[in-house]
C-alpha cells in the first residue's frame, strides 16, 4: 500500500484475499478449527503458507514488469531518442490503460507530441487502441495488464 499512497505503482501487488478465494474451503474449515478445537497453530500455518504463495507471486510479477520495461525501452530505443516515448512507457507502468489526453496532462507537453509518440508505440505493438462509442482514443498495454491480473 505504501507503494501505491507514494505513486510509485498504481494497485497492490501482493493480495492475500487472492489466496483465501482460491482455498476457500480450507480457509473457512481452518477457521471453523480454531473457533471449535482451539486449533490456532494449523491456522497461522494456513495463513503464514498464503503470505509466502503471495508473495512469491509478487516478486514473480514485478520481476517480469521489470524485464518487460526494459523490453520495451530497448525496443523504442531502436526506433527514436526520444525522451517522450520512454517517458510515456513509464506511464504505462503506472497504469496500462491511457489516453493522449492523459499522457499530454502527466507529461506537460503539447497534445501534438503526446500524439506522435502513443502512435509511435502502437506502431511498434507496445500498446492496442480500445475500441469505444464515446471520449477520447483509449489505449492499453496488454502485456502489461495480463502481468498485472495474474
Amino acid at each position: 500500500m505504501y507503494l501505491c499512497q507514494q505513486g510509485i505503482i498504481s494497485q497492490p501487488l501482493f493480495y492475500i484475499s487472492a489466496f483465501f478465494d482460491n482455498y476457500r474451503e480450507d480457509y473457512e474449515a481452518k477457521l471453523k478449527q480454531v473457533s471449535t478445537e482451539g486449533k490456532i497453530e494449523a491456522w497461522l500455518r494456513f495463513f503464514l503458507s498464503g503470505v509466502k504463495k503471495q508473495a512469491d507471486d509478487a516478486v514473480l510479477r514485478v520481476e517480469m514488469m521489470e524485464s518487460l520495461r526494459e523490453k520495451y525501452r530497448q525496443k523504442v530505443l531502436g526506433f527514436s531518442q526520444s525522451t517522450t516515448a520512454l517517458q510515456v512507457i513509464d506511464l504505462l507502468f503506472e497504469n496500462p490503460f491511457l489516453t493522449i489526453s492523459e499522457a499530454k496532462e502527466k507529461l506537460n507537453c503539447h497534445y501534438p507530441k503526446a500524439k506522435y509518440n502513443i502512435e509511435k508505440l502502437l506502431s511498434a505493438g507496445i500498446i492496442k487502441e480500445i475500441k469505444r462509442e464515446k471520449g477520447g482514443r483509449l489505449f492499453v498495454a496488454e502485456e502489461i495488464q495480463e502481468i498485472l491480473e495474474v
